[in-house]
């Protein structure tokens, strides 16, 4: 089990998804986290190349578009940690 679980939600986010998750492998901590996405859906195709681009990357595509919360929630019900911290698509750190 890692110590952070960082929860990403996709939907329409192509234009930001990349420098994303490159933000987040560039971390200090990158192999003390986890970092989740939940496509919610999504009609951006971008957001379908996630598995490909980023094989260490946790993806789930859920079958409905569902609000960031409920994304959020998924990745909860569905991971451990020690501690959880959202990322949102368009920022950076």
């Amino acid at each position: 089990m890692k110590k952070l679980v960082v929860m990403v939600s996709a939907w329409n986010s192509g234009e930001f998804i990349q420098n994303r998750l490159d933000n987040l492998r560039q971390s200090t901590i990158w192999d003390d986290m986890e970092v989740w996405v939940v496509n919610a859906d999504s009609p951006d195709p971008r957001d379908h190349d996630i598995p490909s681009q980023y094989p260490g990357v946790h993806y789930e595509r859920l079958p409905q578009k569902v609000g960031v919360y409920a994304a959020w929630n998924w990745i909860i019900n569905n991971t451990q940690s020690h501690y959880l911290v959202n990322a949102n698509t368009d920022d950076l750190i």
